[in-house]
């Protein structure tokens, strides 16, 4: 079971714009991958992670309507089904893999979810091991304006917290 980060008392803050940060160590874990390219990859990435997640659904619906569904009518069909049951103890990273560059604006996005013990890869989502380390953490609202933003306040953040960057992941 992982610690629930509590980000509110955040140990270090930024003056300007008031960003909370807290450094928690990530234990080392398995996660199961799949990244995505193109103008706009997090779509791509996301939807094989998700039926991966759902693969328990996929064998039943093809045996009822002869035909595999995209992802989401697996979703919907799961939880009519019972066959849905939200992952527990689960943490999900997503991060730009390669960034995107001025002259290029395809880049790509990589979606990491932790995997469960008896879990297998697919022919789409590979696993591989996460190796841990000290993070910065810190929360952003459920939009890319917030989420841009938050990014661009942790980067000053770092610049003036005594931290330097680690030759990790950024998540």
């Amino acid at each position: 079971m992982y610690e629930k980060f509590n980000v509110s008392e955040g140990v270090k803050k930024m003056a300007a714009g008031k960003l909370d940060v807290r450094i928690v160590k990530l234990v080392p874990v398995k996660v199961a991958y799949y990244r995505g390219y193109g103008v706009n990859p997090e779509r791509e990435a996301w939807i094989p992670i998700t039926e991966w997640l759902l693969a328990d659904a996929k064998e039943p619906y093809f045996k009822q309507f002869g035909t595999y569904p995209d992802a989401k009518e697996l979703l919907k069909y799961a939880e009519i089904n019972n066959l849905y049951k939200p992952p527990k103890n689960r943490r999900y990273f997503g991060f730009d893999n390669p960034l995107r560059t001025e002259d290029n604006p395809e880049y790509g996005y990589e979606v990491w979810v932790t995997v469960n013990e008896g879990e297998k890869e697919d022919d789409k989502v590979k696993f591989k091991d996460f190796k841990g380390g000290l993070y910065a953490v810190t929360r952003a609202k459920k939009s890319t304006k917030s989420l841009i933003e938050t990014w661009q306040k942790l980067f000053k953040w770092l610049e003036t917290s005594g931290y330097k960057h680690g030759s990790h992941q950024w998540l």
